[in-house]
């Protein structure tokens, strides 16, 4: 296992060693742990980061999550525990979350959920393809993902585009979230 003191040598030693997993930590000298992560996971797609590090805010947890961390660990972390942690984001079966980010993250989801707006009028299948707009790049994934036809989605879009007064998914979601 290599250990790397900054953002800068871990993007060059990591090229060359293409590690299973890797533990990230937020504050590091020069580049952050969250640009190195979003630098890693651009080359490196598939391969599992799970930020290993002392804060565990929410806002800490969502931003390593949309630089594209696979999991969020807060310390201090037992050596078993990060064992578990290391083997769930190689498994890929769930993700390494350690309680406190998991809390984070339903209280901004909550959060998002309460200034958002959404008609009552949406159904449940219609809030689960909004949901899935924020995993799914297009409406084949969200078909495959919810067991119907691409055309299905497609339809059930434009109920919900007509429901939420927007013209495309991205607004769709912004709503979803309490952005728009």
């Amino acid at each position: 296992m290599d250990s790397y003191l900054s953002g800068e040598a871990s993007l060059e030693g990591l090229a060359e060693q293409r590690p299973d997993v890797v533990l990230m930590d937020i504050r590091m000298p020069g580049m952050s742990g969250l640009d190195c992560t979003r630098r890693l996971k651009a080359r490196f797609p598939q391969l599992p980061v799970v930020m290993h590090t002392a804060r565990a805010d929410a806002v800490a947890v969502l931003l390593a999550v949309l630089a594209g961390a696979d999991g969020y660990l807060a310390k201090p972390v037992s050596p078993e525990e990060l064992v578990r942690a290391v083997e769930d984001a190689l498994d890929g079966t769930r993700p390494p979350l350690c309680p406190e980010a998991g809390r984070g993250l339903v209280k901004f989801f909550h959060r998002c959920g309460q200034s958002a707006r959404l008609p009552e009028a949406l159904t449940v299948r219609e809030l689960e393809i909004l949901a899935c707009c924020l995993l799914e790049p297009d409406h084949k994934g969200i078909a495959e993902r919810l067991g119907i036809s691409a055309r299905t989605v497609s339809a059930h879009l434009q109920t919900i585009f007509r429901k939420l007064g927007v013209r495309s998914r991205a607004e769709a979601a912004r709503r979803l979230l309490g952005f728009g």
